[in-house]
Formats: C-alpha cells, structure tokens, sequence
C-alpha cells in the first residue's frame, strides 16, 4: 500500500478539440497519482497535518480537461475554467480514479511525476512496488 504514479501519452478527446486550448488533436501526457493508504499512513497523515501536494501549472490543461474530479463533481467541473495547482494528499486518496493531471509536453510531465513523487515520500508515505 502507498501511492503510485504513471505518466501516459493520450491523444485529444474529439469533443475537446473544438475549444481553443485543444485546438488540435495532438499528444497529452497525464500524470495520474493513486494513494492507497494503510491506517498506520494514514495515522502519519493526520499527525502531520496532511499534505498539501503541488504542481506547476505552466503547460498544464484548464481542470475541465484535466479532470481533476471524480464523476461525482465532474459536472462542477466542467464548468470551472481554472489550473489547480494543489490538492491535499487526504483528496488524492478519495479520488477513484487517483488525481490526474494533463500536460503538453512529456518532459514537464515526468518532471511533475517526480516532483509529486518527492513530496509523497517526504510525507512519509510509501511507493507501491
């Protein structure tokens, strides 16, 4: 138990295409974070005060696209034409299907992996083998 990370190349969703910021139907890289946490990270958490996790968001997509939600707020979602730039570890392990984070280029993609990477382990939190 712990966390996971992965960045994957997808292309543009064809019903994105048509605003401006995914005018064409190039390449996304999305980093996706999963936490999966054991009562004693969990504990951790909390004493900690949990985490707030970071990125950047230069390059990164508008949240409606980047779907930072889950299906229960994906609607509110749509709507809010904003790049968040944090969330709370406590969140990120509430997501079903982990935070997912969309960029344009595969470079800031790892590098933001790696970033977010870096704060979970200094949380005391584990990397799932």
């Amino acid at each position: 138990m712990g966390f996971a990370i992965t960045v994957a190349p997808e292309g543009v969703p064809e019903a994105e295409r048509d605003s401006p910021v995914n005018a064409s139907p190039a390449t996304l890289f999305t980093v996706t974070v999963r936490l999966n946490l054991t009562s004693r990270e969990s504990s951790n958490l909390f004493l900690a005060g949990d985490v707030l996790l970071s990125w950047p968001s230069e390059d990164a997509l508008p949240c409606r696209s980047a779907a930072l939600w889950d299906a229960e707020t994906e609607a509110l979602a749509s709507s809010i034409p904003f790049t968040r730039t944090s969330m709370f570890a406590s969140e990120v392990a509430r997501l079903s299907g982990g935070l997912k984070i969309r960029y344009r280029q595969a470079e800031l993609a790892n590098r933001v992996a790696e970033m977010l990477r870096r704060q979970l382990l200094e949380a005391g939190i584990g990397e799932e083998a």
